[in-house]
């Protein structure tokens, strides 16, 4: 029989026989509801379908139930256990549910007789109510779910796949509708449903030895902060009720190539040792690539574009890990009002990346055209109340014309030039005493792997403006030098010797080359006073929520 595993649940409660549905999952489990057998003796199971005697009758052994114990609790599943194995072929099993599909389901109501009888029921919803889902009768003048389709698979007749199992049914008679647990909840309860599931992340077998490790690994750790904490997912992710059900959410709904090796490593460093841990090690060495190093750049984003009407729009994002992750909408602010604002925020954006388990961000100033050579960022305050300056972080200036949803040309000049930034750049030195922009820009068009220039001074508006349009990610200028340094003593007194401090085979280091050298205590006299503009297009964060035309 092709759905041989449908069962009959028989048992006595207070002296009465109670009778239920249910089906074998596995060659010794069936799966039913918790208040079809909790509380009751003599618990048996029957394979009506199966057309064979010794297979009726069988006695069962309650494995575990869930934490069921009155009417429309939650956790109303069951598993019990035979004293053998039966050659049965186990229900197919299924994580997804069709929405709006139509399924059946077989169960024993007390006027069907001993073989049971067929209900044919659709899904009245693709969304669950809690753990549920509702469904309700799919024909007029047939069977209804009532009492004895409890633990009934929910199942489609023609593939035979299980996706979940009645649970209960209304008390109106004006109502042919009840609810089915799917099996993505009942997995909840009894976790070793998932050794028998096709998962793809993981093949059976090694599942089943990772599931057995992590129930012994001791951890008093929060699990959602620390899945939140590594991945930062877009949604909030679910209270996991066990190490397991953690690993499979991210196993199951990330999409990091090496999330399990991501999320086990910092298990390990909340654990409290043992052998388990010395288990899980080797499980790891033997089945799981070493988790990558966390890549790109952990920073603090403050977006300021200008709005047409007067005014700019003040936004805040960050980027994890090289990851953006956006802001909130953005504010309306003067430009006397931006370094308030900025400052005032700081500390704020500062609690993402702590819960990030990051420290240390780079803080990158997204600024119009119009403002990158007149704010001077990075000589303001991180913390005014504390007079903690800003170079105690990697700041860095970046041109907000460039991310605009419409300027297509410079931004492929940009990316066009950028693809050598970590690959044979070429570093240009200008000397802006002399440096017509119309020659400017004509050098950098005939060298098109010049990624990096650096100036002797503060360069003009034009000229910076045709560095920015001729697409040069990286720009270096000083706003003072110590004009009778000796040379080569002060890297801000010679264009020369200030080029030599950009190394073009290492320049993901130039950013901290520039903080130590604003707070180098031997140039006081000219003091913090060095613009970097850090252009990186692998970085492009996410656009604000809205930004006036």
């Amino acid at each position: 029989m092709p759905h041989a595993w449908h069962v009959r649940v028989d048992g006595m409660r207070n002296g009465k026989r109670v009778t239920g549905a249910g089906l074998l999952v596995d060659p010794r489990h069936v799966l039913t509801c918790a208040h079809v057998v909790t509380g009751c003796s003599g618990v048996r199971v029957s394979f009506v379908q199966a057309d064979r005697p010794d297979l009726q009758d069988l006695p069962a052994d309650l494995a575990c139930a869930g934490p069921w114990r009155k009417p429309g609790d939650r956790g109303d599943v069951a598993v019990l256990t035979l004293a053998a194995e039966v050659a049965i072929k186990p229900a197919r099993l299924s994580l997804r549910v069709p929405a709006w599909g139509d399924f059946a389901a077989h169960g024993f109501p007390p006027d069907a007789g001993p073989f049971g009888a067929t209900m044919r029921i659709r899904t009245g919803s693709a969304h669950g109510i809690g753990e549920w889902l509702h469904v309700e009768g799919a024909t007029g003048h047939a069977e209804m779910p009532r009492a004895g389709f409890s633990g009934a698979g929910v199942y489609n007749e023609v593939t035979g796949h299980v996706f979940g199992i009645i649970s209960d049914a209304s008390t109106s008679p004006d109502r042919r509708t009840g609810r089915m647990i799917p099996l993505a909840w009942v997995r909840r309860y009894w976790e070793d449903l998932d050794d028998l599931l096709e998962l793809g992340w993981l093949s059976r077998e090694t599942r089943r030895k990772l599931r057995s490790i992590l129930r012994r690994v001791g951890t008093d750790a929060d699990l959602t902060e620390l899945v939140e904490t590594e991945f930062h997912p877009a949604t909030a992710p679910p209270e996991f009720w066990s190490v397991w059900d953690a690993a499979r959410y991210v196993a199951e709904e990330l999409y990091d190539d090496d999330r399990l090796g991501r999320f086990l490593e910092a298990l390990i460093l909340r654990a409290s040792g043992g052998p388990a841990v010395t288990a899980l090690r080797v499980w790891m060495d033997r089945h799981l690539e070493a988790p990558a190093p966390h890549p790109g750049v952990t920073s603090v984003v403050v977006r300021l574009d200008t709005k047409t009407k007067g005014g700019y729009e003040l936004g805040f994002s960050h980027f994890i890990d090289g990851k953006p992750y956006p802001g909130g909408a953005p504010a309306t602010v003067t430009r006397k009002r931006f370094r308030r604002e900025v400052e005032a925020a700081l500390n704020g954006l500062m609690a993402k990346i702590a819960r990030a388990g990051r420290d240390d961000p780079m803080i990158e100033f997204l600024l119009p055209r119009s403002l990158i050579l007149s704010e001077h960022v990075d000589e303001w305050y991180a913390c005014r109340e504390r007079d903690i300056p800003m170079t105690a972080y990697r700041v860095v200036v970046r041109d907000v014309v460039r991310l605009g949803n419409y300027d297509y040309i410079l931004r492929d000049q940009w990316k066009s030039r950028s693809r050598r930034l970590r690959d044979g750049a070429k570093l240009e030195k200008a000397d802006c005493s002399r440096l017509d922009p119309e020659e400017f820009y004509r050098r950098l068009l005939s060298n098109r792997e010049a990624c990096v220039v650096v100036f002797s001074e503060t360069p003009g508006d034009a000229v910076l403006t045709k560095g920015l349009d001729a697409g040069v990610p990286v720009m270096l200028w000083p706003r003072a030098s110590c004009a009778d340094a000796t040379p080569g003593e002060c890297p801000y007194g010679s264009l020369d010797t200030l080029a030599l401090l950009v190394d073009t085979a290492a320049l993901d280091g130039l950013p901290e080359r520039v903080r130590r050298l604003r707070v180098d205590p031997g140039h006081a006299r000219c003091g913090p006073r060095l613009t970097l503009l850090w252009d990186d297009p692998t970085r492009i964060p996410d656009p604000p929520t809205f930004v006036e035309d």
